[in-house]
């Protein structure tokens, strides 16, 4: 048991360091001309051929499980976006639903809450580990079938 949990642990920094090192490279580029959506595609899909490539091997981890943190993560900084008060210029008017879809899945205009971060502490890390758990069950997969 002590072996799965610190194999869930792992996958999930693995994934994040994943994230981290997109994160780091668009941040030298200039992030202010990366659009928000290929920022998304990257945050899903390098994770993913990330983990494809470590477990196409067969070697049996953890990984595949690792998007139920990922979602629980979403699932905490939503609760956390609607406990963030609004005011003028900070989505004023905004029901829950707005405030959540507004700060963490809108890709051409923010809240305002989270100073403008919520797709970076919430949604991006979130992808990162589900994207690696998808291409982990599929290079497992590909290993099975051979």
């Amino acid at each position: 048991m002590a072996l799965q949990i610190t194999s869930f642990i792992v996958h999930i920094l693995i994934s994040l360091a994943v994230y981290l090192a997109i994160f780091l490279v668009l941040t030298i580029v200039n992030p202010a001309d990366i659009p928000a959506i290929l920022v998304t595609l990257l945050s899903f899909v390098l994770p993913l051929a990330v983990a494809y490539m470590i477990h196409i091997s067969g070697r049996r981890t953890a990984a595949p499980a690792i998007w139920i943190a990922g979602v629980v993560w979403l699932l905490m900084v939503m609760v956390y976006v609607l406990e963030l008060p609004t005011g003028p210029g900070r989505c004023e008017n905004c029901t829950a639903v707005s405030k959540i879809t507004l700060t963490l899945f809108n890709m051409s205009e923010g809240s305002n809450l989270m100073n403008g971060a919520g797709r970076v502490i919430g949604t991006w890390p979130a992808l990162a580990m589900i994207g690696y758990a998808i291409g982990a069950s599929w290079g497992l997969r590909r290993y099975l079938r051979r």
